[in-house]
């Protein structure tokens, strides 16, 4: 009875890459057992990519980027998510109130002031005064 064994090394599965050209854009990355990153820029400086690794409590960890001249956005796995808002009731259009009730009479003091505008208005216009 003949028994092989192979011996083998156990290399960590990683990798990298890095290119750039001429006029300013370049890419570049890694990833490993633990985490990755990938990046990308162009001539005019903007930048966009993302990053993931596993955190202390062994949940994965995701965060995208991009910064240009809009300024610098991200999508961030860390972030606190704010709750859901609840659908808002819909408007309902009342009809317009309608007053229906008698004109509140003038108290003596209102009708004597409305008397004596009056009056001075009626000479005014006897006068001559020019109202057009």
């Amino acid at each position: 009875m003949l028994l092989l064994m192979a011996a083998g090394y156990g290399y960590p599965a990683s990798s990298q890459f890095h290119s750039q050209d001429e006029f300013g854009n370049l890419k570049f990355g890694y990833s490993n057992i633990n985490s990755a990153k990938h990046e990308h820029g162009n001539t005019y400086g903007g930048v966009a990519g993302g990053y993931q690794y596993v955190d202390a409590n062994g949940v994965l960890q995701s965060v995208s980027y991009v910064a240009d001249g809009l300024g610098f956005r991200t999508v961030d796995s860390r972030l606190p998510v704010a709750p859901a808002v609840p659908e808002a009731e819909p408007l309902v259009q009342a009809p317009a109130p309608v007053f229906e009730g008698k004109q509140i009479p003038d108290t003596p003091e209102v009708a004597a002031a409305k008397a004596e505008f009056q009056k001075t208005f009626d000479e005014a216009v006897a006068a001559g005064g020019d109202w057009d």
